[in-house]
């Protein structure tokens, strides 16, 4: 039975812990911004995870742009569109990707398209869709894929498209393989002629 703290030599803002059964030591505070965790079963004070955010690239030509180099540790991507539009009336398409190429079949969800005129919905499965209204609606939003359980991924999308129009989308994939990499591209054969793009993610 631990009774006595004396021959653990403490300073301002320690923390006491347990070393060994009936063991006390000492645990020094961690630098600044550090926070406590848990390294190999034991406290410790670690930098805080925190968002990786990419230089944006321009999405003003071509059909397709993809993001290559996400960290096999990844446990969530994010997706933003700053003012992109297409030269017509496809639909954005997301994919994700694995060492051995891009997946383009069995993803699930819906996209959904709210204006004034009422709600258009869409099925996905060759991508995540995100809805487009014509060549002169941009798209300002951002899409999140979170990893939850071995290679399957729960995806979403919230923004603006055009001036008072608003996307909405939900989906999930299960990729059978480690995600490296995010394409960008569209339901048909338009091409990009505005904005940027960028992608983050979190280990």
């Amino acid at each position: 039975t631990l009774t006595s703290l004396a021959a653990v030599p403490l300073v301002a803002n320690d923390l006491i812990v347990g070393t060994g059964a009936d063991v006390a030591g000492r645990l020094a505070v961690g630098a600044n911004g550090t926070v406590l965790t848990v390294v190999a079963g034991a406290p410790a004070y670690a930098a805080p995870a925190v968002w990786s955010v990419q230089t944006p690239v321009a999405t003003t030509a071509g059909g397709t742009i993809d993001f290559t180099g996400i960290p096999a540790g990844a446990k969530s991507i994010r997706l933003y569109l700053m003012n992109v539009s297409l030269t017509g009336t496809d639909s954005y398409l997301v994919q994700l990707g694995t060492s051995g190429g891009f997946v383009v079949t069995g993803y699930v969800g819906t996209a959904h398209g709210f204006s004034a005129s009422g709600v258009g919905s869409t099925n996905m499965s060759t991508g995540f869709f995100i809805g487009s209204l014509g060549a002169t609606d941009q798209a300002v939003g951002i899409l999140e894929a979170d990893l939850v359980t071995g290679n399957f991924w729960m995806i979403k999308y919230q923004g603006r498209r055009g001036v008072s129009d608003t996307s909405l989308s939900t989906g999930s994939i299960d990729i059978a393989g480690t995600l490296t990499q995010l394409r960008l591209t569209r339901t048909g054969t338009n091409t990009f002629d505005n904005g940027t793009a960028a992608i983050s993610w979190i280990l």
